[in-house]
Order: structure tokens, then sequence, then C-alpha cells
């Protein structure tokens, strides 16, 4: 019985980080364009908005 709780927990961690892993690419991938085509320091350039 034990076993199969702990199998049961593993099932269900495993399928949620295979749900998260294409989340994590499309946010990285998404920064990496910010970066791409505004900059680094974008923040800090005229004529672009600033969040603080």
């Amino acid at each position: 019985m034990v076993k199969k709780v702990g199998f049961v927990i593993k099932k269900h961690l495993l399928t949620g980080i295979s749900y998260m892993i294409p989340l994590i690419v499309a946010a990285e991938i998404c920064i990496a364009l910010g970066q791409i085509f505004g900059g680094i320091d974008v923040a800090e350039n005229e004529g672009t908005f600033d969040f603080k």
C-alpha cells in the first residue's frame, strides 16, 4: 500500500513537471526576444516606457 501511494505521488509530480516545461521554455524565448529586439537596458533609453 505504501509503495502504491508513493507511485501515485511520483506520477502526479512528474505529470506536473511535464506540463510546466513548455511554459518555462516559452517564457525564456520571450525573454530572449525582448533582449534581442529591445536590448538589456531598454528602460534606460529615451522614448521607452519606464515601469519603475
